[in-house]
């Protein structure tokens, strides 16, 4: 993207990486971040507060995915980084997307992810004021570290179970019950 506003790659590629960009970052995450936590949570109350976050995600995800397919979106270089937005969005959609994008890692059941969740909710707030500062953008080192994070909470997970212990979403009194919540 830096590229392309900068006029040293085409206009088409710009745009196509602006597009993806806004697309994973806008519609995917508010949407993907509840349903892989829910994932992985075992039946219970708190696999009903995912679903509502899960819904909160996708109407989020939806209005922007309208805004975006309505040429709403833009990315603008700044002197320390690209800021990018989605014009003519409600309020409450980016209060929703925050909502289902953090709120997930703090609903889990598992201590590690409400930790990681405590952590991303921090740094997204920190991140925010930083960036409303013209201070050089860091999302693609808080995502990297997210990154990082899944990466080691799966591998941790299957040598856990490699040792017998069984998956976080298997509750042994429910394993023949039908339906997911």
């Amino acid at each position: 993207m830096w590229l392309g506003l900068l006029g040293d790659v085409s206009p088409g590629v710009l745009n196509a990486a602006t597009g993806f960009y806004l697309f994973v970052a806008f519609v995917l995450l508010p949407i993907y971040a509840p349903a892989a936590v829910l994932l992985i949570e075992p039946r219970g109350w708190r696999r009903m507060a995912l679903v509502l976050l899960l819904a909160a995600g996708a109407y989020a995800g939806i209005a922007f995915l309208l805004a975006l397919t309505s040429g709403r979106g833009s990315a603008v270089a700044c002197d320390w980084y690209i800021s990018f937005n989605i014009d003519s969005t409600a309020t409450s959609v980016a209060v929703l997307y925050v909502l289902a994008a953090c709120g997930a890692l703090l609903l889990s059941g598992q201590r590690i992810l409400v930790y990681w969740g405590l952590v991303n909710a921090v740094a997204v707030g920190a991140l925010a004021l930083w960036a409303s500062r013209g201070l050089p953008s860091l999302w693609c080192f808080l995502a990297a570290c997210s990154s990082v994070f899944v990466a080691w909470y799966l591998r941790r997970l299957n040598h856990e179970h490699d040792r017998g212990k069984p998956w976080p979403w298997v509750d042994s009194r429910t394993v023949d019950a039908p339906g997911i919540l």
